[in-house]
């Protein structure tokens, strides 16, 4: 029931959403039903700055939703950084090349080899990104007003949450 009503609301109104409604109205939604929950070991941090100094260059960005070990609002190691949620791309602004940088301040911050993973959001538009050492791979690009493709967008996520305490946790 939540599946198709998400689905029906991104297929008649998605072109028409701000930033603002695509989190309420779907993203939201989505990472539910994509178990990307709290939980004892995981928190769910929106709109979370992050920096660090990478190759003695301090970096900072703002992470949309970011999945890390921690207490109330307090990350120690983030795992997982949602990018941009923005209704269209906007020529001014970068996100992948902001996704990217978070990668980086999150490889200073957990100090281990493990790979990182996220994904940019334009609209309907999903990417899912893998990082590892200094290297990133995006995916084929998932359309959340597709049925299958919202489909593949959950499996996704909820893979992800099975990698998270399988591999990636300490």
């Amino acid at each position: 029931m939540i599946f198709d009503n998400i689905l029906l609301k991104a297929q008649k109104s998605i072109t028409g959403w701000n930033e603002e409604d695509l989190k309420i109205k779907f993203i939201g939604p989505v990472l539910e039903l994509g178990q990307m929950y709290d939980d004892d070991n995981v928190v769910g941090y929106f709109d979370k700055t992050i920096s660090g100094i990478v190759e003695g260059i301090k970096l900072t960005v703002k992470s949309d939703f970011m999945p890390a070990k921690g207490i109330l609002d307090v990350f120690r190691n983030p795992y997982f950084h949602f990018q941009e949620y923005k209704p269209n791309k906007n020529p001014s602004d970068d996100s992948m090349a902001q996704l990217i940088e978070a990668f980086l301040i999150a490889q200073v911050k957990n100090n281990n080899n493990k790979p990182l993973y996220g994904v940019e959001i334009i609209g309907k538009q999903w990417s899912f990104v893998t990082f590892e050492e200094r290297s990133y791979c995006v995916s084929s690009t998932f359309d959340c007003t597709k049925k299958g493709d919202l489909l593949t967008i959950i499996a996704v996520l909820r893979k992800f949450r099975k990698i998270l305490y399988e591999k990636l946790m300490d």
